[in-house]
């Protein structure tokens, strides 16, 4: 990943890699290179790598880099990359924050990242309700089929009569309307019908 940083007639192009160095130096993980001087400062190592993590984030923390030469103490450099969570990319949005470097110790640069590895992992399994719906499927398919072949095999019925409880599929819809006239009634029981005119 690359980021390029205008300051003034200065331009400095960063480089960061998680698993590979950054520059020819092979503990290098993340560079920076003044565009005017034509000169790379190793701003952090791989070797010297910490990682934190909470719920949706990273924060890697490359120490051991190339020293100041004017401040910050001469301390070896820090840098400090957050990857946030963004299930859409793999890698992206790498910027650079912020580069703390007037104070008299631990200075540091501070880099942005989106991944969806720093994403928590999804809970991908089925819920109580799928889990009886399926087994409920299961069943009516064995009923199904092991009536039919019960019927069409050992009985020798033909055509329609090949269904399990045929004549008890058949009479269904008359229960259920039955039911559904007892249950919502709005005459008393007793009461004549209704005579056409």
């Amino acid at each position: 990943f690359t980021a390029t940083v205008n300051n003034g007639n200065d331009s400095y192009v960063y480089t960061f890699r998680v698993c590979t160095n950054a520059s020819e130096d092979v503990t290098s993980g993340l560079t920076q290179f003044d565009n005017k001087l034509k000169k790379t400062v190793v701003v952090g190592r791989i070797s010297q790598t910490r990682v934190f993590n909470g719920s949706d984030w990273i924060l890697l923390t490359y120490q051991g880099g190339d020293s100041y030469t004017s401040h910050c103490s001469n301390e070896p450099r820090k840098a400090m990359v957050m990857i946030s969570c963004d299930s859409s990319t793999l890698g992206d949005g790498f910027t650079v924050m912020n580069e703390e470097n007037s104070k008299e110790m631990d200075c540091f640069y501070l880099f942005e990242l989106n991944s969806k590895l720093a994403c928590p992992p999804e809970d991908k399994h089925l819920s109580v309700g799928s889990v009886l719906l399926i087994v409920f499927a299961c069943l009516l398919a064995v009923y199904l089929i092991g009536g039919f072949l019960y019927h069409r095999l050992i009985v020798g019925a033909k055509g329609m009569d090949q269904f399990p409880n045929y004549s008890f599929w058949q009479e269904l819809g008359t229960l259920a309307a039955d039911g559904c006239d007892f249950m919502c009634r709005s005459k008393p029981r007793n009461a004549p019908a209704a005579t056409p005119r």
